[in-house]
């Protein structure tokens, strides 16, 4: 549910990036989980950035938690469009998924699923706030990854408050919450604050289930409802890819 990997992509504001190899919008990232293919199509405006090379990669990788897979990350096409010119990417939007390895041998019925969501509906206030020590984890590992394999970068992520405004949107095969979390960062001794707002989405894919993030800097309202609306939006494409 919460198992957010966005610390890996938040020092892609503060490391020269590679240019990526293009990949048309149309094609889903195809990924098997559980011996099931899985289509996830990008979303509008954005496209795979799963290829990134060099440390970016290797951070997102290791910013991940040990229990999920990592399975694609979508950028934005103005992002990729800046990198490819050799410029610095915003990386303020982006999309990700993930499976979690040792559930993904697991074939979940519908009715199984229904009391996921039942138990989730209990759970997500009290819980949400509890991750905060498995994302400062997750953020000690992306940049350690980063510090080793770039030269005269000294960084440094703590976690801030985490908290949650609760599930926002469930179908018959999703549940969706909204997540607050503070970021504060430090760059050879500078210090930047970034606020984030993350839609997680459970989703039941071909009996397989699979975690969604649309994440989002932190600004006002607007950016809640933009990743909620995303959300929305991708779950459905995804639901569209794999019937």
């Amino acid at each position: 549910m919460q198992n957010l990997v966005q610390l890996a992509y938040i020092v892609f504001l503060f490391v020269p990036i590679s240019a990526l190899p293009a990949t048309l919008p149309d094609e889903p990232v195809i990924r098997s989980v559980g011996g099931k293919t899985i289509r996830l199509p990008a979303p509008v405006g954005f496209a795979d950035g799963t290829q990134k090379a060099g440390a970016q990669s290797k951070a997102a990788e290791q910013g991940t938690p040990a229990e999920k897979r990592f399975l694609a990350l979508f950028a934005a096409d103005i992002d990729l469009k800046k990198i490819s010119n050799g410029g610095t990417p915003d990386f303020d939007r982006y999309f990700v998924a993930q499976s979690m390895r040792q559930s993904e041998s697991i074939t979940m019925t519908q009715d199984q699923f229904e009391g996921t969501k039942k138990v989730m509906r209990l759970i997500v206030r009290p819980w949400v706030p509890l991750t905060k020590s498995t994302l400062q984890d997750s953020a000690d590992k992306a940049t350690k990854s980063i510090a080793s394999q770039t030269k005269g970068i000294a960084a440094e992520v703590k976690v801030g408050d985490v908290t949650t405004q609760g599930i926002f949107d469930e179908g018959p095969n999703s549940v969706s919450i909204t997540n607050f979390v503070n970021y504060q960062i430090t760059l050879n001794g500078k210090v930047v604050a970034i606020p984030m707002v993350i839609s997680n989405t459970t989703l039941l894919i071909a009996g397989k289930v699979i975690y969604l993030q649309v994440c989002s800097d932190f600004k006002s309202t607007a950016d809640v409802e933009w990743t909620q609306a995303a959300s929305k939006a991708w779950i459905g494409a995804i639901n569209a890819a794999n019937k």
